[in-house]
């Protein structure tokens, strides 16, 4: 497999530069390294950023503030809770979207019954849109879908963790599942690592919900991870998950007898492929010692799997990279990342990952700022 890729410009606005091939993947120092719920970051100090004094805008539900709610799911629009959704697209960031606590509910009601209903392990076809971590950043989430296309023009697969660290978490999930709903078969959102109780208790989401709603609200939420998929497979080429590979992963039918409901476990095959991370310096497997838990993998595990399974690639997300994706040495373990300049310190940008029909890649590379996306073209010869 070779991949090639040429930065070009968009635009007068883009920053300037040169023509390079691919493969080779950024030194140690040009990688943020892995989200810090689980691990330190580089030595690459945080910009503290002091948080705004002014009280954030709010785009209310019609006819009302939306704290005077009783559950109708009779009335319930999916439209017009879409519609408000992105309203916001042009405002300051930081503007919250009210939608009332039935609307929510709503929302994670239908989007369960949708996720259970299909397989724990998606099979889809290209052309396709794929994205990495969100992270309640909820205004890069409309710059993804204004760079990518909204759905229906586009499909999209996600790779999971919507919420947590972010400030606009339920708008962020809120619109994942709306889309899912309204789009059932061109829209597939994964389940990422953070999308559980354990791991929003801690960094952020519970206490938003709290904070915006009410408790019984995040136990919704929670209950709908629960039954979201955990991986993908695109054309039988293309391996998609959050985390990475697991050694106990023999076959995909392994996979597909996972149940849900279900809570994510502390070992085995399911929190592998929502926690593992590759290193391209080791063989063979090790424990994660940086995130405490699951293991690393090195590029002779991926080789191996993908000849064992006949597929070409494997697309992951779960680590902060510097350009927003990231290529292994030998062209065969893509990184996406999808929130840029996460939390507001580390400058970081965020990558769509387009495939086409043919199986060509490329990443629209999109910045931390307004600055128009850039497209790296890649191409996956098999």
């Amino acid at each position: 497999m070779n991949i090639q890729g040429y930065y070009r410009h968009l635009s007068a606005h883009l920053r300037e530069v040169s023509l390079f091939v691919l493969p080779q993947p950024a030194d140690d120092h040009d990688v943020i390294d892995t989200d810090d719920s689980d691990t330190s970051l580089s030595s690459q100090a945080p910009v503290s950023i002091p948080s705004s004094a002014i009280r954030p805008e709010i785009a209310e539900p019609p006819g009302g503030t939306g704290t005077e709610d009783v559950l109708n799911p009779a009335s319930f629009d999916l439209d017009s809770v879409i519609d408000r959704l992105l309203e916001v697209r042009g405002s300051r960031p930081g503007k919250q979207v009210r939608l009332l606590e039935s609307e929510i509910r709503e929302l994670c009601q239908k989007a369960r019954e949708i996720f259970v209903a299909q397989p724990v392990l998606v099979e889809l076809e290209a052309p396709i849109k794929v994205v990495g971590d969100l992270h309640g950043q909820y205004y890069d989430l409309l710059r993804i879908f204004e760079y990518g296309g909204f759905p229906p023009e586009a499909n999209y697969l996600f790779l999971g963790n919507y919420v947590n660290h972010g400030k606009q978490s339920i708008e962020t999930i809120c619109l994942i599942l709306a889309f899912k709903i309204k789009y059932p078969e061109n829209f597939f959102p994964l389940r990422g690592n953070h999308d559980c109780a354990s791991m929003t208790r801690k960094y952020g989401f519970y206490d938003e919900c709290k904070r915006r709603y009410n408790l019984p609200l995040w136990k919704c939420f929670t209950d709908t991870f629960n039954c979201m998929p955990v991986a993908s497979i695109i054309d039988e080429k293309v391996f998609c998950m959050h985390g990475g590979l697991s050694p106990d992963l023999n076959s995909f039918e392994q996979i597909r007898r996972i149940l849900r409901p279900t809570e994510i476990p502390e070992t085995g095959l399911f929190c592998d492929l929502l926690w593992s991370d590759p290193d391209r310096d080791i063989t063979s497997w090790i424990p994660n010692d940086d995130r405490g838990i699951s293991f690393a993998f090195g590029p002779d595990v991926v080789s191996h799997f993908l000849e064992k399974q006949d597929m070409d690639l494997i697309v992951r997300g779960h680590e902060v990279v510097e350009n927003g994706w990231e290529v292994s040495d030998d062209q065969k373990l893509v990184t996406v990342w999808g929130a840029p300049d996460f939390k507001g310190a580390y400058n970081n940008s965020a990558a769509i990952l387009d495939i086409s029909e043919t199986l060509a890649c490329s990443f629209q590379v999109c910045f931390s700022d307004d600055t128009n996306p850039l497209l790296l073209s890649t191409r996956i010869k098999y």
